[in-house]
């Protein structure tokens, strides 16, 4: 005989045809799901590269000394390597255990993405879109498995984006405090934080708000400035104090965007590698594997 339990799970399932409000959240909770089996995919199986391993020695000091090693040695902010330092003194050390905020973060965006995006364009179907390029996206689910800041920062951006739309919309206080909280969080995973601070400033001048909101907007701006500048001044210190000499300067080709639009696409895994253009230069990395370079040009 059916099971009337599995029997009931299919027709609620179906039902959620005739609501498309309901469809479009379960795309999503299954873009979510495999976004997070795509990141956790061979999550240790990789050993850490340099910047990983730069990750390590700050990760692995006692908490109160992260935040000058933060800036000291990487002239980042110490969010990121807090969680991790977190996450590790709890499950043990591991790739696997020092990546894991990068895959977290990186899952988590699929469906602040398709919020974001439905809020924006109103529609269900360009957030479900949206949300499933994001979640098979081989750049995103590279950094995804980086012990390095990158898929918090956008995590965290994407949030903090979304929180201002709401709040210019609906004026809500818990709007405003999400905002702040979460272009705070920006500010204090890297250094490229302020970019995502600009993009906010570039989206209130396209709503063009009322005086009222605009004011909201510039006092939550400040809050939020006022919490990172003893940060970002002592990143400031500790790069005048910098020799330079660990990262020489190399002449631009003009090949550099292209190149990030490429990688954008197909990730690092496609054509030559970052290790090939740095060591060989960019023409000749390009030149060895003709194939992918016709392929990334088209």
């Amino acid at each position: 005989m059916p099971d009337p339990q599995a029997s009931r799970l299919v027709d609620d399932w179906t039902a959620g045809a005739q609501r498309p409000w309901l469809q479009a959240e379960r795309w999503v909770l299954l873009l979510t799901i495999l976004g997070a089996l795509l990141r956790g995919f061979k999550l240790g199986a990789n050993s850490l590269w340099v910047d990983e391993y730069a990750t390590l020695k700050i990760v692995s000091l006692p908490f109160s000394e992260i935040l000058g090693a933060a800036a000291e040695v990487n002239f980042c902010p110490p969010l990121y390597f807090w969680s991790v330092h977190a996450v590790i003194s709890a499950i043990g050390v591991s790739e696997a255990s020092l990546r894991l905020v990068s895959a977290v973060a990186g899952a988590l965006t699929v469906p602040v993405t398709w919020r974001l995006t439905r809020e924006l364009t109103g529609s269900r179907t360009a957030g479900v879109l949206a949300a499933a390029l994001l979640a098979l996206n081989p750049l995103h689910i590279w950094y995804s498995q980086e012990a390095r800041a990158y898929a918090l920062l956008v995590a965290l951006g994407a949030t903090a984006l979304l929180f201002l739309v709401r709040a210019l919309r609906s004026n809500a206080a818990a709007h405003w405090g999400g905002f702040i909280g979460c272009m705070t969080a920006v500010l204090l995973t890297h250094t490229t934080g302020p970019v995502l601070l600009v993009v906010g400033w570039g989206w209130v001048f396209l709503s063009r708000p009322n005086l009222a909101l605009l004011r909201k907007f510039l006092l939550a701006t400040i809050v939020t400035v006022l919490i990172w500048l003893p940060f970002a001044l002592r990143i400031t210190v500790a790069v005048g104090g910098a020799d330079g000499t660990h990262s020489p300067p190399r002449p631009l080709t003009g090949l550099e965007l292209p190149y990030t639009l490429f990688t954008y696409l197909v990730g690092y895994s496609f054509g030559p590698s970052t290790r090939e253009i740095q060591n060989q230069g960019p023409v000749a990395a390009l030149a060895g594997h003709p194939i992918e370079s016709v392929i990334g040009a088209i």
